[in-house]
């Protein structure tokens, strides 16, 4: 009984050394973390670093890996060896989030911590990927059917709509709110993400093709980026 008292007083000292605004700190700098990538190449980027830290950082070995899970197996009862789950989930705008989660199975906590190690695998990755950081136009999209209705499912997807437009970038002046991007030069456009795909296939400097109806007509606009 002795024990069992020391041992739950150990905890209660120990959990009371984190105040709840150290935790919400934490918390928010994890979130901050998360890499978001938007480009299939910078995906397979994200994603092989992804691959890379849990492999060299997370104590137990690669259990489950596909191209949008990565799970180690669980730490040992007891231990403060971490186990480490990646998941990618798809957002709006084609966007990834690449989320870990971080735990181990002992009351006192994890060895590095669950927070340090969120916090090195978010900026392992995003420094991978940093260099495939796709140009931007400055234009705010959603994917639509010929007949300009919203549509997640791509099969249905006749090009991509253009919600707004940022002031001062690339597109500015160059394409309207209402217009749907068809294709970037030779590529067709059918969603957010092939729209960053086919973008990402150029560099600064050039001045791209891109093909729009505005208005019930075709157009091409050129855009320089």
């Amino acid at each position: 009984m002795t024990k069992i008292i020391l041992a739950i007083a150990i905890v209660a000292s120990l959990s009371g050394c984190v105040s709840q605004a150290e935790r919400a700190s934490n918390q928010a700098a994890m979130n901050e973390s998360v890499p978001v990538c938007e480009t299939t190449k910078q995906c397979d980027v994200a994603w092989s670093a992804a691959t890379t830290w849990v492999t060299e950082h997370c104590a137990m070995k690669l259990q489950t890996v596909t191209d949008s899970l990565l799970q180690t197996y669980n730490s040992p009862p007891d231990s403060p060896q971490i186990s480490c789950r990646v998941l990618k989930e798809r957002g709006p705008m084609g966007r990834s989030a690449i989320r870990i989660n971080v735990g181990c199975a002992n009351i006192f906590g994890c060895v590095p911590s669950s927070v340090d190690s969120v916090l090195a695998f978010g900026s392992f990755v995003k420094a991978a990927m940093t260099p495939y950081a796709p140009l931007k136009l400055g234009v705010n999209l959603e994917q639509v059917t010929k007949a300009g209705i919203e549509t997640s499912i791509i099969s249905e997807s006749y090009g991509v709509k253009v919600l707004s437009v940022v002031v001062g970038q690339r597109a500015d002046g160059k394409l309207t709110p209402g217009d749907v991007v068809t294709a970037i030069g030779p590529d067709r456009v059918r969603s957010v993400e092939g729209f960053a795909d086919a973008l990402a296939k150029h560099g600064t400097g050039e001045t791209i093709t891109v093909s729009v109806i505005r208005g019930g007509n075709s157009m091409d606009v050129p855009v320089e980026l």
